[in-house]
């Protein structure tokens, strides 16, 4: 059995990285956006408590349906 040194994909982040540094950017616009650490953070965080209002618990599934944009990876990391 192979021994992995995290146990879901938020374990891959380094907490320690300039939060304000790019994590995407975003071509799919008329010109190029680029979204920080933190702005991606804070819209996973909004997606995850939206849907806990919303009543969407663990295990439930739940679909995207995106353009290839940086709002996808948002959405993606809220849900999971």
């Amino acid at each position: 059995m192979t021994s992995f040194p995290f146990f879901n994909l938020g374990d891959l982040i380094d907490r320690a990285r300039d939060p304000g540094k790019p994590a995407i950017v975003d071509l799919g616009g008329a010109t190029p956006r680029e979204v920080s650490f933190a702005a991606l953070d804070g819209a996973a965080n909004a997606v995850a408590r939206a849907l806990s209002r919303a009543g969407w618990g663990r295990g439930e599934r739940i679909a995207i349906l995106s353009a290839n944009r940086w709002e996808f990876v948002a959405a993606y990391f809220g849900i999971m």
